[in-house]
């Protein structure tokens, strides 16, 4: 839309809209909302942009978007609203490219276990192959370059913050059902050796994981130096039992039993064996009034 006006609802009781100027269908100016009175119709352009620089005590109150020129018609640059954005030229650039084998643009590929329930570390397997990633170069205001990689099911496979230091690199791992299974943060990065492995220790404290069932539903998660959680689904995918790394220390389960009408009716904590509550979760188990 070209304008939203919001009926009254300003302090003062008037009228709140905005303005979007489009440059060939694509946003380029986004006014900030501002007070317009009581009109109850359309503002126009000339009369909203001296509104918004009476009421900001702004000359540019403002977010600017630049495109590139080819067909693609991707994002060059976007400026903040405020004049201290635009007249130092503070703006967020982005830049296109594809994944190269050396360099910033290198990207490792991790493999992981074939057995979807399996939480365990993925396996290090070389570098992506040059042009299988897309990667958008991301400078900030303040000129920190992000590179997010991309792969051909639009998956981030991997973002990439360039520090004075070097990379700091988080990695993100998908299965063949194109669910993530793995999440390995910076610090775990830096720890794999030289033959690609990273330790189950330096997994467990430093790296999410995910294990899915048959039918995409995740079973287990771990979090950084906390544990694994268990997760039993009844046949119609609602969540009954959770144990989490506390509740397992005491032989616990949380569960959350559903009444024929799929509300919740008990909730509380129980004890039993990951076999016999998956049983029972099996048989639909409903509460009865």
């Amino acid at each position: 839309p070209v304008q939203t006006v919001r009926r009254r609802e300003s302090p003062s009781g008037e009228d709140l809209a905005n303005y979007v100027r489009y440059d060939y269908g694509r946003p380029s100016e986004e006014w900030n909302e501002t007070v317009v009175g009581c009109e109850k119709a359309f503002i126009p352009y000339a009369t909203l942009a001296d509104s918004a620089r009476l009421v900001y005590g702004d000359t540019k109150p403002y977010k600017k978007t630049e495109y590139e020129s080819d067909l693609l018609s991707r994002t060059k640059s976007q400026t903040s609203s405020g004049e201290a954005w635009h007249d130092n030229e503070k703006d967020v650039r982005y830049e296109y490219y594809i994944n190269d084998t050396t360099g910033v643009l290198s990207c490792l590929r991790f493999i992981p276990s074939s057995d979807y329930s399996d939480a365990s570390a993925p396996t290090l397997s070389g570098i992506y192959p040059m042009g299988t990633l897309s990667v958008v170069k991301t400078i900030s205001e303040d000129g920190v370059e992000t590179y997010q990689f991309t792969d051909s099911y639009g998956h981030n496979i991997l973002s990439r913050v360039v520090t004075e230091d070097g990379c700091n690199d988080t990695y993100y791992v998908y299965d063949v059902r194109c669910l993530l299974r793995a999440v390995i943060t910076p610090v775990a990065v830096s720890l794999i050796d030289s033959t690609g492995n990273l330790s189950t220790s330096d997994f467990a404290d430093y790296c999410y994981s995910y294990g899915y069932d048959d039918r995409g539903r995740c079973v287990c998660s771990s979090r950084p130096g906390i544990g694994t959680t268990v997760n039993i689904y009844a046949p119609d995918d609602h969540l009954v039992f959770v144990q989490t790394p506390q509740l397992a220390v005491e032989g616990k389960w949380k569960f959350d039993i559903q009444d024929v009408f799929g509300r919740t009716a008990i909730t509380g904590l129980c004890s039993g064996t990951y076999d016999s509550l998956k049983s029972l979760a099996d048989d639909d188990i409903r509460a009865v009034f």
